[in-house]
């Protein structure tokens, strides 16, 4: 092997980029006649083509995506070519790929998170943190290659795809330019359209042409106040995205898709109304997304008003859920609402995004609130927490204490973004052998709260925003640690801080704080917060912390011990806030 190797390190030219992608490619064969056909490829695909410049480099990278384990990291890895090569969010890339047949729902992100990893292992993506990917230039050029070239057929729809490109954008007061949308000689023939902002608006002729796309398997699109009834005629649409705007209903004639297999309608935070007997007759739905937080948009579950409350009802009959893999879904945190849930999980549903609502629903005939407990256990999501990715505990007025602990299993293992949100009266916090996997939380709106010292059970925690609080006095509060409390706090991967309207924040803890990773530290509206301390130990680099905020603020700011002010004003980037 030690021999033919370095035949096969030859015919890669003395690449470095090469040399690492068909290096990753062969490290685990051990077997010498997978080398020899390795080299009998490698050159065959070189001689027989006769080719010369970038398509030498690409035939011989090509064995490397030739080597992937199936269609799935093929599809997935191509799949790539339609988002920008330096940001390549996870989840979107999942979603995409269910959405264009590539990845099986059935295996949930949880799969597509495996498929990526495996991608990364051969050096076709690079990691960008852990919510996205990149991808080197000359393996996109290779990627756009195959795509294009003999055999790509397969992998047709990506050469029949328009995805808007948010980076470039010509917007006219909000709304997209004719020049952005697809020309209209390739309509007919479209299969995907894809458009990435989440502020924009499409105009009437926008709308009113996507009905002449009648090939489209794929459609997203963003803040549409009404749900356009074109939509409704395209026969072959397989996937159906519409995030965030105003809509305040489905039309039953979302049911003539007979085809649709995915329907994602995430923050569409009006939606108040699912016409009974539409979700029966979309017969192969296999994901619904119909979550919503109040981290971009203010919600209120309506389930309990109507609508969403028979259509979950309606979604749990067998008929209805008998090809559903994925929900995301926010309910009013009722018994009955827990009982439709364990019926769907009972089908083999998994329950990846939630929101619970607190608010008090009316018992029938009475007109005062049921009776409530100012205490919620985390808990009580156990039968249905292996698959939950997302929650959010949302809307309450008893609601005093939260409470995730075990004396067992670690619960919710898998969830990665939490969401505590217009909880008026939470005061505490307890957390303990609980979702240790979390890598953001949010907290917002919560009247009653001082501080988030729990947050240091949370050893991946990456990414926390803390916002309009207005008793909020500290982050960490020493007094809720151990009786013989340390005399500095670690934030193990911490990169991204954001602290907003905090009217009674004086500091982020009396203790010094030493943040492991580099850190984004976001200030807005937190008049009383004078005092930042740090802790660096001895050789530490200090290079490591980039504060954004208004200059009057850093003015007042006092930084006390071991870091100068003089030192962190070189690497402040004052916003325009």
């Amino acid at each position: 092997i030690s021999t033919i190797s370095k035949c096969v390190a030859e015919m890669c030219g003395g690449l470095p980029l090469v040399l690492c992608v068909i290096g990753r490619s062969m490290c685990t064969k051990k077997n010498y006649k997978l080398w020899v056909d390795a080299v009998n490829r490698l050159e065959k695909s070189k001689v027989h083509n006769n080719l010369v410049g970038d398509d030498d480099i690409f035939n011989i990278l090509r064995y490397s995506f030739d080597g992937l384990r199936d269609d799935e990291a093929r599809g997935c890895f191509l799949a790539c070519t339609l988002f920008p090569p330096f940001y390549i969010e996870k989840k979107r890339l999942i979603r995409w790929c269910m959405g264009l047949g590539f990845l099986d729902p059935a295996n949930g992100f949880e799969g597509g998170e495996s498929v990526i990893d495996s991608l990364q292992g051969a050096s076709l993506l690079e990691s960008a943190g852990s919510y996205s990917v990149d991808m080197h230039d000359i393996i996109r050029d290779m990627a756009l290659w195959i795509v294009r070239g003999p055999g790509g057929e397969k992998w047709s729809v990506l050469n029949r795809a328009w995805v808007q490109d948010a980076t470039i954008r010509k917007m006219n007061n909000g709304y997209w330019t004719r020049e952005e949308w697809p020309p209209k000689d390739t309509w007919p023939e479209l299969e995907m359209l894809a458009m990435e902002s989440n502020h924009s608006y499409l105009d009437p002729w926008m709308v009113s042409s996507i009905g002449q796309m009648t090939n489209i398997t794929f459609l997203e699109l963003v803040s549409l106040d009404t749900f356009p009834m074109e939509i409704c005629e395209l026969h072959k649409l397989e996937y159906l995205c519409i995030k965030g705007g105003s809509m305040s209903r489905l039309p039953i004639e979302l049911g003539k898709l007979s085809k649709l297999k995915q329907l994602h309608l995430r923050q569409s935070c009006s939606l108040g109304e699912i016409p009974t007997g539409l979700i029966s007759q979309l017969v192969n739905l296999q994901v619904l997304d119909l979550f919503c937080s109040s981290i971009d948009y203010p919600y209120r579950p309506k389930s309990a008003a109507g609508g969403l409350y028979n259509f979950l009802g309606e979604l749990a009959e067998a008929r209805a859920s008998e090809k559903l893999k994925i929900l995301g879904i926010c309910l009013d945190a009722t018994r009955d609402n827990r009982a439709f849930l364990k019926q769907l999980m009972q089908k083999q549903v998994r329950i990846r995004s939630l929101c619970l609502s607190f608010i008090n629903p009316i018992s029938p005939g009475h007109d005062q609130p049921q009776p409530a407990t100012s205490r919620y256990m985390i808990a009580e999501l156990q039968p249905f927490s292996n698959d939950l990715g997302e929650l959010a505990i949302s809307s309450s007025d008893i609601l005093q204490e939260l409470v995730a602990t075990s004396d067992g299993k670690e619960l919710i293992q898998n969830l990665e973004h939490l969401c505590l949100e217009n909880l008026n009266v939470l005061e505490r916090v307890i957390w303990l052998n609980a979702a240790r996997n979390l890598r953001r939380v949010d907290i917002k709106k919560c009247a009653k709260l001082t501080h988030a010292t729990w947050v240091l059970q949370l050893g991946y925690l990456e990414e926390l925003g803390i916002h309009d609080c207005p008793q909020f006095k500290r982050l960490i509060d020493h007094k809720e640690l151990a009786e013989n409390p340390p005399d500095h706090v670690i934030f193990p991967r911490l990169t991204y801080l954001d602290l907003s309207d905090l009217p009674e924040l004086s500091d982020i803890c009396e203790l010094p704080c030493e943040f492991k990773s580099s850190l984004a530290l976001l200030v807005e509206n937190c008049d009383k917060l004078m005092n930042i301390s740090f802790h660096y130990p001895p050789g530490h680099d200090q290079k490591n912390i980039r504060v954004f905020c208004d200059n009057e603020w850093f003015n007042r700011l006092e930084c006390k011990p071991n870091i100068m002010k003089s030192y962190l004003s070189q690497n402040m980037r004052f916003s325009a806030i």
